[in-house]
C-alpha cells in the first residue's frame, strides 16, 4: 500500500530564475514568482520510502521530475518549520525552485530509504526495475492531481536514472532531460562494469520522447565529456525530437572536475541552463 504524507511547506517569492553564483536572470525583470514547497514522503510498492520535496506555482505547463547526480542523496530531512537540504551543492538541489519559478512543478528526489548510505544509489540499482517501479507509483500519485505533462531530468549519474526511467517508463514521461550525462565511464569507477559506455550502453533507441541534452564545453569530469553528446543523439533513434546545447562561461571551478562546483555542473551559469531546459520541456 503506498501512502502519501504531507509534512510541512515552505513559500518563497522569486523574480524570474534569479541565481544564488552570479549568473544574471534572463527573466530578472519580471514580476516575483510565488513558488510554495512542500516536503512528501512516499511509501513505494516495495515498501522503501521515497523523500522528495515538491515545489509547484500557478498555471505551470509541465512537471519535472529532478534526479541528482552523485550518490543520488541530497540529505533531505524535516524540521520543526520545514525541511532542509543538507550535504550537496549540487545542480537539481540549488535550481529546483528556480526551475519551478519558471512555470514548471518540480520534484526533487532524495535517494529510496533502503541507498540512502554514504554510497547512494550504485549503477544496477539506478538501471533497475525497482528503480523504475519506485517512480512509477510517485507518476501515480502525480496523475492523480494533475493532467500535465511529466519530464525527468538528471545530471551526470543521474542520468543513468533519468535514461532507465525514458526506457522502462516511456508512456508515462512527455520527455527526458540529459545533463552532463555519462558516456565514458572510467575503468576503474563503479559504472564501468554494469555500463562500459555509461548511457550508450543503454537501450536509448527506445526512448521515443522529446529529449534535451545540455553540456558545457570545458567539462573537465572524464566520464561526462563532451564529445559524448554527437553519440548519444546518433543513438537516440527513436526519439520524438532532439535538442543539444554546449554551455560555455561560467565562475572559476572550486571543485573537483566531477564535482558541483565546476564546469561539470555549470557553476556560475545555473540560470542559463535551466532557461534553455525550461524553454525546451514548455516547447518555446
Amino acid at each position: 500500500m503506498k501512502k502519501n504524507i504531507l509534512i510541512l511547506c515552505f513559500v518563497f517569492f522569486l523574480f524570474g530564475c534569479s541565481s544564488s553564483n552570479n549568473d544574471p536572470s534572463p527573466s530578472a525583470d519580471t514580476d516575483p514568482v510565488e513558488v510554495t514547497s512542500t516536503y512528501h514522503e512516499l511509501v513505494t510498492s516495495r515498501g522503501i520510502v521515497l523523500k522528495y520535496v515538491y515545489s509547484q506555482v500557478e498555471n505551470a505547463e509541465a512537471i519535472l521530475i529532478l534526479f541528482p547526480g552523485g550518490a543520488g542523496t541530497i540529505g533531505l530531512i524535516q524540521t520543526s518549520d520545514g525541511f532542509q537540504i543538507g550535504g550537496t551543492d549540487g545542480f537539481m538541489a540549488r535550481n529546483y525552485e528556480d526551475l519551478s519559478a519558471l512555470g514548471l512543478n518540480v520534484f526533487l528526489l532524495d535517494a529510496p530509504s533502503d541507498y540512502q548510505g554514504e554510497a547512494g544509489m550504485d549503477t544496477a540499482f539506478r538501471i533497475s526495475e525497482n528503480h523504475a517501479n519506485d517512480i512509477a507509483d510517485l507518476i501515480e500519485e502525480i496523475k492523480n492531481d494533475s493532467t500535465l505533462p511529466i519530464w525527468a531530468a538528471g545530471i551526470s549519474m543521474g542520468s543513468i536514472s533519468t535514461s532507465n526511467m525514458g526506457i522502462m517508463l516511456n508512456e508515462e514521461l512527455q520527455g527526458l532531460v540529459l545533463l552532463s550525462a555519462v558516456t565514458s565511464p572510467e575503468v576503474t569507477g563503479n559504472v564501468y562494469g554494469t555500463l562500459p559506455e555509461g548511457i550508450l550502453s543503454m537501450s536509448l533507441e527506445e526512448i521515443t520522447g522529446n529529449v534535451y541534452i545540455g553540456f558545457h564545453q570545458n567539462d573537465q569530469c572524464p566520464e561526462t565529456p563532451p564529445s559524448g553528446v554527437a553519440l548519444m543523439e546518433n543513438a537516440l533513434i527513436g526519439a520524438s525530437e532532439v535538442e543539444r546545447d554546449v554551455f560555455s562561461g561560467g565562475n572559476t571551478p572550486e571543485s573537483h572536475g566531477c564535482g558541483p562546483l565546476s564546469y561539470h555542473s555549470f557553476y556560475g551559469i545555473d540560470a542559463t541552463v535551466i532557461e534553455a531546459m525550461s524553454q525546451f520541456i514548455k516547447g518555446e
